[in-house]
């Protein structure tokens, strides 16, 4: 399984430039927080060290770094922003690429977000990611987990353990959507937010039946959960679009309803 968990792992804010970067990764216990010299092995992402299905099979312990370390094409397209996600990081990581400090996060089980576009370069990019889980030493949130598994508590999961993956954005592209539904008026509000102030127009395009569906974006009448497309039948969709778009690859622009998922 070379690339495993290959789906979209946020369907409430879908793109068609997604990159998943799962798969192997190299990887290296050290003491220090220094690039490593060597490399312990390979490791599959995005399952933790502890977990059988990374292939590794090892705890990382207080005061050790584990570091991962792989290459990466950027997304189809030109202009733009590139943003790299990752699903969760467990517990404080700091992420370079092409020896380029480009951020770092604290909280194992919350998803964060780097435009790393200045950082990028033609062709063949590299990407390193360090990360530190003290459990049981810290003060961070662990729930049960533990280094002395026994009862209730098992054991310690650490290093990234959900999705990283890539998508090309617009310069001013939408970070977030609320949609708030009115059940009595059979109507959803729609707000969506931008990296920049709004100075560009917003559109949008929903599903479902019953009428007056696809109005721009604001309010919006409908039944959703009665129509969908053929990859999620009988859900709905919204498309929302803002800035100016980037082009795709040729393969993933549009499903068979016509319309083109955010």
């Amino acid at each position: 399984m070379q690339h495993p968990l290959s789906e979209y792992p946020r369907p409430a804010l879908r793109r068609d430039s997604f990159e998943s970067l799962n798969g192997p990764w190299q990887y290296a216990f050290t003491k220090a927080a220094q690039f490593p010299t060597a490399w312990d092995g390979t490791i599959r992402v995005p399952y933790s060290p502890e977990a059988p299905a990374s292939g590794v099979g090892r705890t990382l312990q207080p005061g050790e770094w584990l570091h991962y370390h792989r290459g990466f094409t950027p997304p189809a397209g030109q202009g733009g922003r590139v943003l790299l996600h990752f699903g969760a990081v467990d517990y404080a990581c700091a992420v370079e690429v092409n020896g380029h400090l480009a951020g770092g996060h604290r909280g194992g089980y919350w998803p964060f977000t780097l435009d790393i576009t200045d950082y990028l370069r033609p062709g063949r990019n590299t990407l390193w990611v360090a990360v530190q889980d003290p459990t049981g030493n810290g003060t961070q949130a662990r729930g049960k987990q533990t280094l002395t598994p026994g009862g209730m508590f098992y054991h310690a999961q650490s290093g990234i353990w959900q999705t990283v993956w890539l998508e090309r954005v617009p310069d001013n592209y939408i970070t977030e959507l609320t949609v708030t539904p009115d059940y009595d008026a059979r109507t959803v509000t729609v707000k969506a937010h931008t990296a920049q102030p709004a100075g560009q127009k917003t559109s949008g395009c929903g599903a479902g039946r019953g009428r007056d569906h696809c109005r721009g974006l604001g309010r919006r009448r409908g039944r959703p959960g009665r129509r969908g497309d053929a990859e999620h039948p009988g859900g709905t969709f919204l498309s929302v679009e803002s800035g100016q778009p980037v082009p795709l690859r040729p393969d993933r622009g549009y499903h068979p309803g016509g319309r083109r998922r955010f």
